[in-house]
């Protein structure tokens, strides 16, 4: 349905052409009648002359016009809705036919407004006055998204290491002891020890090249911001290194590639496992760390985004939520502290559904650290862009923000992690 808008302006310009054709007829006329009056109800001797509005014939005609315009146009639109027309369609019909001044001073307003409108200048056109609007920034940077660092969260003991080395002697041959008869001999035994356990500094770095120019002319505080996500990016890449690594390319080894072999299980119940199944997992899990010996000082799990989703759905027979309220109130599963990171892989094994859940007392995890994590901002520095070419900050006007992190990992005990294996939980 079309409506005419009759703004102030539209107003003003219908009573301007109304006062232009009414001028003579109603101001003279007033004019006339209110001189005449006054003449006779005035008596000769008073010099005041009480004169009427000569604008009131116009006045009334004007207003009488308006009205007319607005019935008029209530008319059309009912019309055109009833016969499926457009209301501009159904006053040009009506103008044609009739050739109405009221009808032709409608589709005039009608006809000023469109124009209107398409000469009118918007903010969403930047080439119509749209470029005149500034746009406003946030003073809030929103930073990227990292997977959240574990390994250290769940209490990973951190040790130093001045040398960049680090070597454990560990004992592993126990002293044997047995009962003897009165006369009988007694068996001599022998502890055996090795060095199986050594920290080897791994060099962890990054480096951000900043122009001059950036850094006196930005609203934000670049030096800080590019720090931040530098120390974001560190943390996510140690953790997945924790994890997963594998000792290629000057990488440290991580716990999926420490465990002892027998403690990795895999998992026999597919994407949509019963109640029973979790915790005969999760018991399993459990039951071997115990049978390790371990001390079980700090537990932790740690597990994929899917894993979590799915177990925050298990049910009982009545219908009340299993883990989530532990999960959600204390982040913890079976009473033990739980970590979720999304660097945990989900599409493992022959199906490409798989994933991983860890277990592991992480007191038992060792990162040895000979620098943590130093930052530096050297100006007028050269560096090499990536490709083998070497920039000159000098000639450039660019400075870089630096950072190094030397550290390894390893474990005291390769029995103190169980890792449960091809886990399709929820895929």
């Amino acid at each position: 349905m079309s409506v005419i808008k009759m703004s102030a302006d539209d107003l003003e310009k219908l009573r301007q052409d109304e006062r232009k054709a009414g001028e003579d007829a109603g101001y003279e006329k007033g004019h006339k009648e209110g001189v005449e009056e006054g003449r006779k109800s005035v008596p000769p001797q008073t010099v005041q002359v009480k004169q009427q509005d000569p604008y009131a014939p116009y006045k009334a005609y004007t207003e009488k016009s308006e009205g007319l315009m607005m019935a008029r146009c209530m008319r059309h639109a009912v019309k055109a809705k009833r016969e499926g027309k457009t209301l501009e369609a159904m006053v040009e019909a009506a103008y044609a036919e009739t050739n109405s001044e009221i009808d032709g001073r409608i589709k005039q307003l009608m006809t000023d407004g469109a124009a209107r409108q398409q000469k009118s200048m918007t903010v969403s056109n930047p080439a119509s006055a749209g470029f005149l609007v500034n746009e406003v920034f946030a003073t809030e940077i929103i930073a990227l998204l990292r997977s959240e660092a574990v390994v250290r969260s769940l209490g990973a003991q951190v040790l130093p290491m001045p040398g960049g080395n680090l070597t454990f002697n560990a004992q592993d041959v126990g002293a044997i002891v047995h009962y003897k008869s009165e006369t009988g001999a007694i068996v001599p035994s022998q502890p055996g020890f090795n060095q199986d356990v050594k920290l080897a500094e791994k060099e962890l770095v990054g480096l951000v090249p900043m122009s001059y120019r950036l850094l006196d002319n930005a609203d934000y505080s670049v030096d800080v911001i590019v720090r931040d996500d530098l120390a974001a990016a560190m943390a996510t890449r140690e953790d997945i290194a924790f994890i997963r690594g594998d000792g290629t390319s000057d990488t440290p080894i991580g716990m999926r590639n420490r465990v002892f072999p027998a403690h990795v299980i895999a998992d026999p119940y597919g994407n949509n496992p019963s109640l029973q199944d979790i915790r005969s997992v999760f018991a399993t899990m459990m039951l071997q760390m115990r049978r390790a010996n371990m001390p079980n000082r700090r537990l932790g799990w740690i597990i994929s985004p899917r894993t979590e989703a799915y177990l925050m759905t298990i049910s009982d027979g009545l219908g009340n939520p299993v883990f989530e309220r532990e999960m959600v109130s204390n982040r913890t599963l079976r009473n033990v502290p739980y970590r979720v990171s999304t660097q945990l892989p989900e599409d493992l094994g022959l199906s490409g559904l798989g994933t991983e859940i860890y277990l592991a007392d992480f007191s038992q995890l060792l990162i040895g650290e000979s620098k943590s994590m130093e930052f530096d901002v050297i100006l007028d520095a050269a560096y090499d862009d990536g490709t083998g070419t070497i920039v000159s900050g000098v000639s450039s006007l660019q400075a870089v923000v630096r950072v190094v992190a030397r550290h390894d990992f390893n474990v005291r005990y390769r029995k103190s992690m169980v890792i449960q294996n091809q886990v399709e939980w929820g895929a």
